[in-house]
């Protein structure tokens, strides 16, 4: 099956700090490359050292930024899988922490509604080591999964991929993976991530989710639509 996949978040999404700033998105890529499955990245930005780049992610923003991000570019790219990784801003900026499943779920359910063949793999947060912020990732973490478990109630086709080692849950990033600033992966936790994600994948497939993307034009194959000409705008590396 051709995959049309979005990767939603903010830095970290972007792969920040990781070598190329490929983070965990061109192992994802690679590994559905190996599998068979042509794959088109898609949305409004291209960032790092690979060629089928395009994501939709912003450093620093929240679930609401990220959120109204993407009212503008999912109902273009309607992809067929989305992967989101988003709140780790939402408490390093302590915002509206009351609120964060509500949020989450909120941009989840948009998703879904607005490219109906999609399947969302979710995540929890990392482990976080800057100051006076891990409690908050321990309560945003029980919040999202708490959206997922409703969303999955609601059968919607939603997988949670399990990121925050504390659960004693093998291959999680640690906080020695983590760069000195607390929050964004070195190389080995951008892969560790990109292999937890890849299972939600698959698990997502063994549920039967998947579904082909919408006929809108867009090519299947991103590698070769990049070497047309086409595709996202290449924006400065950024937080």
């Amino acid at each position: 099956m051709p995959f049309r996949v979005m990767f939603l978040g903010a830095s970290i999404t972007r792969g920040y700090l990781s070598t190329g700033d490929v983070g965990f998105r061109k192992f994802i890529r690679d590994t559905f490359v190996s599998s068979g499955n042509p794959i088109n990245l898609v949305g409004s930005q291209r960032v790092g050292d690979f060629k089928d780049n395009e994501l939709e992610a912003y450093g620093g923003n929240r679930i609401d930024q990220i959120h109204e991000h993407a009212t503008h570019v999912v109902p273009e790219t309607l992809p067929n899988l989305f992967v989101v990784h988003v709140g780790s801003n939402d408490c390093l900026q302590n915002w509206d922490m009351n609120n964060l499943g509500v949020r989450t779920k909120d941009i989840v359910d948009y998703l879904l509604g607005a490219s109906p063949n999609a399947t969302v793999v979710m995540s929890t947060l990392l482990v976080n080591n800057a100051p006076n912020i891990e409690s908050c990732v321990l309560d945003a973490n029980s919040q999202i999964r708490d959206a997922a478990s409703a969303l999955q109630h609601e059968e919607k086709p939603v997988v949670l991929a399990e990121m925050h080692c504390c659960h004693g849950l093998q291959g999680r990033p640690q906080p020695v993976d983590l760069s000195p600033d607390g929050t964004h992966p070195l190389d080995k936790g951008y892969h560790m991530m990109a292999e937890i994600l890849w299972t939600a994948i698959l698990d997502a497939d063994e549920k039967g989710f998947f579904k082909r993307a919408e006929d809108n034009g867009i090519p299947e194959d991103g590698d070769a639509e990049k070497d047309k000409g086409k595709g996202g705008i290449n924006v400065p590396h950024s937080t």
